[in-house]
């Protein structure tokens, strides 16, 4: 789970790192603006991969010992 983890850290910093670009590409744009969005952006990424990092931790680590559970109902005809 530790490479998953790695790997989704590694994708965020991509994704922070394209946001900076961009803004950094924006020059035109009044200094204010361009925090603003840096911003609101960064806070779009950070929700994004906390809400994917606890599904993630939800579905992966549930219980300390997993198990499956199968249940299974039979019916006979009747008369048979």
């Amino acid at each position: 789970m530790n490479i998953e983890l790695e790997a989704l850290e590694a994708l965020k910093e991509r994704h922070l790192k394209l946001m900076e670009l961009r803004l950094e590409v924006s020059s035109g744009l009044a200094e204010p603006w361009k925090q603003g969005c840096a911003e609101r952006e960064r806070r779009d990424i950070d929700d994004l991969f906390s809400d994917y990092l606890t599904w993630i931790e939800d579905t992966m680590t549930t219980e300390p010992q997993p198990c499956v559970k199968v249940v299974c109902a039979m019916a006979g005809a009747a008369g048979a």
